[in-house]
């Protein structure tokens, strides 16, 4: 069954191997378990042979690696023209860029790909960049949503033998 989806992705070796990367351990383990070296070798299977192939060689490129290679060699126009292509990624990492590469040359690249972002991200980045570059400048952090930490509903009883509470103005952890 896995033999024949993966036999029959869409997707270029490549790019599933860039996909499958994140959680490589986990697919060594499973390929390995479910014995896919055995299909890749019955006729038929052709691209999965391919896949595992590309996987095991890691002769695949990883997208977040070219990143941080081009950051590494304090190359801004590659390192902003990957960052442009996606756009919440570039968003997360703007502050860490500004003190790679300067505010204005990193902000310049930025207001090219604001528009594609949601209004809410731009607004929150825009609040938290008053005080983040002051040293000493403590933040809080508050969780989305409702915030709850009962164990015992969760998970039958609480690991800590105490039970987590919430004092109305956030969470408060174990008490």
């Amino acid at each position: 069954m896995v033999a024949l989806w993966l036999n029959n992705l869409a997707m270029t070796p490549e790019k599933s191997c860039e996909m499958m990367h994140p959680k490589r351990e986990m697919w060594v383990r499973m390929i390995r378990a479910l014995r896919l070296a055995e299909y890749a070798r019955k006729p038929g299977f052709g691209n999965l042979k391919e896949l595992m192939d590309v996987f095991y060689c890691q002769a695949y490129t990883v997208w977040q690696g070219e990143v941080e290679r081009n950051r590494l060699k304090a190359d801004a126009e590659q390192t902003f023209a990957l960052l442009k292509q996606r756009p919440g990624m570039f968003a997360r990492s703007l502050f860490a860029n500004m003190l790679w590469f300067g505010p204005e040359e990193t902000l310049t690249a930025f207001k090219e790909v604001v528009h594609l972002l949601p209004a809410r991200l731009v607004v929150t980045l825009g609040m938290y960049a008053e005080s983040y570059f002051e040293q000493g400048h403590k933040r809080m952090v508050k969780p989305l949503g409702e915030c709850s930490f009962d164990r015992t509903t969760l998970f039958g009883g609480s690991v800590y033998g105490g039970s987590a509470k919430s004092d109305g103005e956030g969470c408060t952890g174990f008490v």
